[in-house]
């Protein structure tokens, strides 16, 4: 049995993450992760919980993966990860959200293994965002029976008249 898997998709700085925030502070039967951007970076929040993790590099002795113009801490990796393993053995979740699924999990780095391990527990939904462009790509590589929508239709376009993606 597959989880119910939706891609939301859209440009950079379409609101995605955005959407999905307001909309999972709302709920308690929601986790996974949310990727942001602040005045110190980009970071990695747990959904659910205060539990905010800087993503971007910002030490030279640091180890860090680069993509593209950004430099990644692999321990923010690590421990994104880890608590994606914890979330995919929690029961009573009804959505997990992955944030966001992009080149490096393409590749298998950054939260691919977090990723594989909430879809092999299939919780009811999953929402893996995916920026423009990259929604083909990511279905091949993690879900090929997903639903793909655009961010300006989260979440109406997947359950009209519900608030459950």
């Amino acid at each position: 049995m597959h989880s119910s898997v939706t891609i939301l998709t859209g440009p950079k700085h379409s609101g995605k993450s955005s959407r999905l925030e307001a909309w999972a502070i709302t709920r308690t039967d929601v986790g996974g992760l949310l990727q942001r951007a602040g005045a110190q970076g980009r970071y990695l929040t747990a959904i659910g919980t205060d539990v905010t993790v800087p993503l971007e590099s910002r030490d030279p002795d640091e180890a860090e993966i680069e993509v593209g113009r950004f430099r990644f801490r692999q321990a923010a990796f690590d421990w994104a990860n880890a608590h994606l393993a914890r979330v995919a053995s929690e029961r009573g979740l009804a959505t997990v959200i992955l944030d966001e699924i992009g080149p490096l999990e393409l590749e298998g780095g950054g939260i691919a293994s977090g990723a594989r391990a909430i879809l092999a527990a299939t919780p009811p939904r999953v929402v893996l965002v995916v920026r423009e462009g990259l929604a083909e790509a990511a279905a091949r590589a993690f879900a090929p029976y997903a639903r793909v929508i655009a961010a300006e239709g989260w979440p109406q376009a997947v359950h009209r008249g519900s608030s459950a993606p």
